[in-house]
């Protein structure tokens, strides 16, 4: 089952809040599969510690307003490596605020690049505020989102 043409097109939103920040990602959200997506673009440059906690901030205020269901944090295209602090800010300070926010999925789509899965999987698991799935494609991760969003 192929998830509705609608949702990878016409429903797309993209914002930024921080002008210098929208160089390395964008926000979406698609209205049908309560989904809000954080697409980290490619780029050579890194995004440090500083920049990576503002952009989630900015994401999980992005999160409060539109209360979604689902999450998709899509670093494929982006190498990012979560140091031991950054992940412990990402599971005291941003995932109990965007559970709060009425998030109940969160899936990763996450580079090849095996210390880059390391750092988000450490990163991510102990957060039983939400179901927690892996993908390898994006079309993959909607179809998932659409089948969970028709059961609900």
């Amino acid at each position: 089952m192929s998830a509705p043409k609608s949702t990878l097109t016409s429903f797309m939103e993209e914002i930024s809040y921080n002008r210098s920040d929208f160089k390395y990602v964008s926000f979406n959200y698609f209205p049908d599969l309560s989904l809000a997506e954080l697409y980290f673009k490619s780029s050579e440059e890194p995004i440090f510690p500083d920049r990576f906690k503002r952009i989630m901030i900015q994401f999980t205020e992005y999160c409060e307003q539109k209360k979604p269901r689902n999450l998709l944090i899509s670093m494929e295209d982006k190498v990012i490596l979560l140091n031991e602090e950054l992940q412990d800010w990402l599971k005291n300070q941003i995932y109990p605020r965007l559970a709060k926010a009425g998030s109940i999925r969160k899936g990763y789509l996450i580079s090849d690049d095996f210390h880059s899965q390391l750092s988000i999987a450490d990163s991510a698991k102990n957060t039983i505020d939400s179901e927690l799935k892996y993908f390898e494609s994006k079309q993959e991760a909607l179809e998932w989102f659409q089948k969970k969003e028709q059961h609900e």
